[in-house]
């Protein structure tokens, strides 16, 4: 190594004896004679060589006049040398499947590398090891083979070596083999034909290839959640980005999406989150505490009520295989405009995970500080009013343990996640705004920090629990079962309500729900190419709606600032929904090139209902029950016109209870539970789609239209008297087409996106005529693009849009108060690897778009307060990093 490097200066220590003290026995520039003289003079293996640019001249002792030193000296040296491998030589050799690259060390083995993807370059890192290569500081071959851009093997750190395989169009393929000479790894190209499959549960309730489902999915990896994270935490908003069909992003707390016009029900490792009550039921957990989210995109009965519009499952973080892995992250946002100090937030979260033997675990922790918003013209956005998750706090909890038995043929798994989403805001829509001429936005108004006495700060509180076992191979067939149990508990916003004659004071709503429940399945064989799905579910809701209302004299003398609570009334009655569901579902593989499935669920349950008095406190009403049952089927079929292009077709059904706590709050004249519930009998959408599926290598695309319709369709007619919304029954109608394109060039880069339009009519009670839905339900045109390159292995960059079509149909017929403008929003996020983390940024609104996202002007026509611009340009930054 001397010989190898004439331009440094070497020093040598000798070490030999007893402990005298630790000596230097030569500096000196290194020149062809030096070097000889020092391997002549320290041949002994105990010699340390160290190398320093710039070095001061110094005569060169010799060894017979140093005193000696320790042997404790000697052996912590020796141990400091040993345990760093010297990685002398990198060869790459020629294979049958591609490359074979080797460390060549001196001594012992390497340790086994820990791998990482970024993008299309799969990194090594080898720690305890050094480069010390003849002739550079770094190994490095370009295009060493067709579909391997790179291979290169350089010093991370003072202990780690990094190898980098950079592929063409794809991630590599790298084994890694310990080798006599060091450590080999076999290296192989993305291969076009071999593409990761990508398995769903969501669809059908047990694991398939997503190729083979007869449905619109849409997967969100753990790395797009991770991603689209750097934007915004909030996961409705990030749903809206990424699933065609879904409504347009609107960072609300309360609004509720609708997916192809209609509301879908919301899963948590399968665990139901949507309350009878309609409340926004998918921002109910920390982005950090996802795996991945698997959409079904149209009506589905697979999970009984609620999915006419679809199927939403997130599914929690899975632990890490090795026996502990530790992530922490910290991150701070602000509005980029000024730079106002109102508008920083910050975020810290924490996880960690791993297997010992059969047990495994998840924890992980998030706290998130939101700022508050400004919009594009630098002015604040209102928070109360439009319900935004600015100047919100949230925490998150979530926990699992799980134990495989009997050599993993069983398995048993508790998980528990609590959340907490806290407001903070004091910062309302000013009312006056509403007497202004034409269409201005909303106006914000400070009233200082608020007061609430013997009353909850607006908060909304999600906790879910659930246990789950799962036997693999229960006389021949795959047993699943789940107990689960639901808190909710959401206090929103004080509104003054005094010009509603039934209220007729300052109030605020209040949701409580406790849900409980089980799920029993079993996937049966029938012979080598099918297979039967039956089994149970059962669930238990318990409801209750109020009113708290507030002291109107304190609240007014005190600027609307302090909310002393009097009293709290009724919206409904409480009562109990009771519901169990039978299903079986069939699968059978005609061909290799064709399948078909179908199934049946037939679903009964009841009504209990309390006695009680109508919120306006006239009316009396006794309680009862009311059943009601159901049957839905769907059958599907799914052809391979060649091994890239797959046809679907498929009919399926979905169902809902309309919601009860509506029917019974303002109820009619005369009203008894026994023959007053008719507004509560199940809704039942019919769906019809067509879908073509490809991929081919690099580029993978869908297309898919579809038509629903339901003879008792839902809708809402709002009740100026009672300020509330009654369920009005009515038949109707949706239709749509949704495409996805996504291809892979090469060269690191990705681009592609999503395309929906959906259009829909209802007839009202009485008539035969067809009017457009409003724009609640039916959402305007929306098409996504993405830009992504892979710039460096460690250094990725992206670029997304978003754009929102105009919709006046709705309004120009008489049921949207205003009409809908398009807009188009554009995002920047960008990551960095430093040492063992990464470094993100992101810029929501990239251009300082100022706009009104389409539901706050659909709600603006109900009041200029309502019309609330959205954010402008918003940065976010955040470090992750493994320890």
């Amino acid at each position: 190594m001397i010989q190898q490097l004439p331009s440094f200066l070497w020093i040598a220590i000798q070490l030999s004896g007893y402990f005298t003290g630790i000596y230097i026995l030569f500096i000196s520039p290194v020149r062809a004679e030096d070097r000889r003289q020092i391997t002549e003079t320290f041949p002994d293996q105990n010699s340390v060589f160290l190398h320093f640019p710039n070095p001061t001249l110094l005569p060169i002792l010799s060894p017979d006049n140093l005193p000696q030193v320790s042997t404790q000296a000697t052996n912590l040296l020796k141990q400091d040398a040993n345990n760093r491998v010297r990685v002398t030589a990198v060869r790459l050799n020629s294979t049958a499947a591609g490359l074979e690259a080797i460390l060549e060390t001196e001594q012992g083995q390497l340790e086994t590398p820990t791998t990482t993807v970024v993008g299309n370059a799969l990194i090594a890192e080898i720690s305890n090891a050094v480069l010390a290569l003849k002739s550079e500081n770094e190994f490095r071959t370009d295009n060493p083979i067709a579909g391997i851009t790179s291979v290169a093997v350089t010093q991370a750190d003072a202990t780690r070596i990094r190898v980098t395989v950079v592929g063409e169009t794809g991630v590599p393929f790298v084994e890694v083999v310990p080798n006599d000479a060091g450590l080999a790894l076999n290296i192989a190209p993305a291969s076009e034909e071999v593409e990761e499959i990508e398995i769903v549960v969501t669809a059908t309730r047990t694991e398939e290839e997503i190729q083979d489902v007869p449905r619109s999915i849409t997967i969100i990896p753990r790395e797009q959640i991770e991603q689209q994270s750097v934007l915004t935490n909030d996961l409705p908003s990030i749903l809206a980005n990424t699933v065609p069909g879904l409504s347009p992003p609107n960072q609300n707390l309360t609004n509720r999406q609708t997916l192809r016009g209609r509301e879908p029900v919301v899963l948590i490792d399968g665990v139901p989150q949507n309350t009878n009550r309609p409340y926004e039921a998918i921002r109910r957990l920390d982005t950090s505490a996802v795996e991945r989210i698997e959409v079904v995109r149209g009506p589905s009965a697979i999970y009984g009520d609620g999915g006419t519009g679809g199927v939403i499952n997130i599914i929690t973080r899975q632990p890490s295989l090795e026996e502990a892995t530790v992530n922490s992250e910290i991150g701070v946002s602000a509005s980029l405009g000024e730079l106002e100090g109102e508008s920083f937030g910050n975020s810290q979260r924490f996880s960690l995970s791993g297997t010992e033997r059969n047990v495994d675990y998840v924890i992980s922790l998030s706290h998130v500080n939101t700022g508050l918003f400004y919009d594009a013209e630098g002015d604040l956005i209102p928070a109360f009013g439009a319900e935004s998750i600015a100047d919100t706090e949230t925490f998150n909890v979530l926990g699992k343990l799980g134990v495989n038995l009997d050599n993993e043929q069983q398995r048993l798994q508790f998980t528990l996640n609590h959340f907490r989403d806290s407001r903070n805001t004091a910062i309302f829509s000013d009312p006056a705004v509403d007497e202004f001429p034409g269409q201005p936005k909303a106006r914000a108004l400070d009233v200082g920090e608020l007061d609430f006495i013997d009353a909850q700060n607006p908060v909304n509180l999600n906790t879910v629990l659930n246990f789950d076992y799962t036997h693999r191979n229960l006389w021949g067939s795959q047993l699943q079962a789940q107990l689960y149990y639901r808190d909710l508990n959401n206090f929103g916003r004080p509104v003054d309500t005094r010009d509603i004659p039934a209220l007729s004071a300052i109030t605020r709503y209040v949701i409580r729900g406790e849900t409980w429940g089980g799920r029993l399945q079993v996937d049966t064989p029938l012979f080598q190419t099918a297979n039967l799905l039956w089994g149970v579910d059962y669930k238990n809701e318990d409801i209750v709606t109020s009113f708290e209302v507030f002291d109107p004299l304190e609240f007014d003398t005190s600027n609307s600032r302090v909310l002393r609570r009097i009293d709290e009334i009724n919206d409904s009655a409480p009562y109990t929904l009771e519901s169990v569901g039978l299903f079986a579902q069939a699968r059978w593989d005609i061909s290799d090139r064709l399948a078909l499935s179908g199934g049946l669920r037939y679903e009964t349950g009841n009504v209990i209902i309390d006695d009680y008095t109508t919120f306006d406190q006239t009316v009396a009403i006794a309680g009862g029950e009311r059943d009601f049952s159901d049957t839905v089927f769907n059958a599907g079929i799914v052809y391979d016109i060649t091994n890239a292009i797959s046809l679907y077709a498929n009919f399926a059904q979905g169902f809902s209870i309309p919601s009860v706590s509506r029917a019974l709050s303002v109820p009619p004249p005369d009203f008894t539970i026994k023959d007053g519930l008719g507004a509560i009998a199940p809704q039942k959408v019919d769906n019809y789609e067509l879908g073509i599926r490809g991929i081919w290598g690099n580029v993978q695309a869908s297309v898919a239209g579809f038509y629903n319709t339901s003879e008792e369709g839902v809708g809402l007619t709002f009740d100026e008297t009672a300020g509330t919304f009654r369920i009005q029954r009515e038949p109707t109608r949706i239709f749509g087409v949704e495409a996805t394109l996504d291809w892979q060039p090469g060269a690191g880069w990705q681009l592609g996106g999503t395309f929906a339009w959906q259009e829909g009519n209802f007839s009202p009670q009485g008539t035969n005529d067809f009017f457009p839905l409003d724009s609640f339900s039916i959402s305007p045109i929306k098409a996504t693009l993405y830009l992504e390159h892979q710039t460096t292995p460690i250094w990725r960059n992206r670029l997304q849009t978003i754009f929102i079509g105009s919709r006046d149909r709705a309004f120009e017929q008489g049921t949207d108060p205003v009409a809908i403008e398009s807009y188009f929003v554009v995002d920047y996020i960008t990551s960095l690897r430093l040492g063992t983390g990464t470094l993100s940024l992101g810029i929501e609104n990239l251009f300082d778009n100022q706009y009104i996202p389409a539901d706050a002007q659909l709600n603006g026509g109900f009041g200029n307060s309502f019309r609330i611009a959205a954010p402008g340009r918003r940065i976010s930054v955040r470090y992750g990093f493994d320890w």
